[in-house]
């Protein structure tokens, strides 16, 4: 009997460091696919387009920073200014859908009535409506409240209203791990439910903020789309880039100058809040 558990106990571990094998691999496999696309703009961030024409793939040989000398002073498109609009339109929006959808994901996990239950399934169809089919309808109503041209606050909401549904789902998760103890102290000493909430439970949110705040600021950053069809005249990193490229490009030492410039703020950013969204990740998925 002590033999057949022992082969077992063998043979449990025998499969479960195969398993681990083959996830260690798949990660790796995962880490270099994505590692690719950064290696390329890295490499030919210091090339001349020549010589990416003829090795793209190549270690540079000689260093030129002469492509990223001209994005930083192109006098005919200020990417300072680019930079600008695109922060405001991205922290703008991440700090209302963050606050937008961390109360309305407060109500909806601590509460169990009709409402509740309503805004929850009403924000959990708005992850499955692709968001491309809204924008005719959306021009056509910018267009009668005269707002098609309203610049940055429009592209604000229009973000807002795109990635609370988002934010809903995230931080519904989150709280509902938390214990209710604190606030059922903080209620017996007299604090009503927005003291409860901004005193106890948004302090406690850092991880789902972070998880929520880089997912939906990537998003606003890279959009095309949105800024162009619906930014009137104000010009995001994105569509900025492409008015500064053009449609066929051919001096692709600036392009990957110009990929490279528009990324690095993502990148700082995702090192800066790393532990917190990786941890807002996990712990949402404790508990509902």
């Amino acid at each position: 009997m002590n033999k057949v558990k022992r082969h077992r106990t063998k043979h449990n571990f025998a499969g479960a460091e195969k398993n681990s094998l083959i996830v260690q691999l798949l990660l790796i496999l995962v880490v270099i696919i994505v590692s690719i696309p950064i290696y390329i703009v890295i490499i030919n961030l210091f090339k001349t387009t020549d010589v990416i024409r003829t090795s793209p793939l190549s270690f540079p040989t000689v260093f030129s920073l002469d492509s990223l000398i001209y994005v930083i002073t192109d006098p005919y498109k200020n990417i300072w200014e680019l930079y600008l609009n695109s922060a405001l339109v991205t922290f703008g929006g991440t700090i209302l859908s963050v606050l937008l959808s961390s109360m309305v994901a407060y109500f909806i996990a601590r509460s169990n009535n009709r409402l509740s239950n309503f805004m929850r399934t009403y924000f959990m169809l708005g992850l499955m409506i692709p968001y491309i089919l809204v924008y005719v309808p959306l021009a056509l109503l910018l267009r009668f409240v005269g707002l098609m041209n309203g610049g940055i606050p429009v592209l604000i909401f229009i973000y807002t209203s795109n990635t609370i549904s988002f934010g809903v789902f995230i931080f519904t998760g989150f709280i509902r791990s938390l214990p209710r103890d604190m606030e059922e102290s903080a209620s017996l000493d007299g604090a009503n439910i927005y003291q409860t909430f901004w005193r106890i439970i948004f302090p406690l949110l850092k991880p789902a903020t972070a998880t929520v705040a880089i997912f939906v600021g990537v998003a606003m950053w890279n959009d095309f789309l949105t800024p162009m069809l619906l930014g009137g005249n104000i010009q995001t990193i994105t569509t900025g880039i492409y008015n500064a490229i053009g449609a066929h490009a051919t001096d692709w030492a600036r392009v990957f100058a110009y990929v490279f410039m528009a990324s690095l703020p993502l990148v700082i950013a995702f090192l800066t809040l790393q532990k917190q969204f990786i941890s807002g990740l996990t712990s949402g998925s404790i508990k509902g």
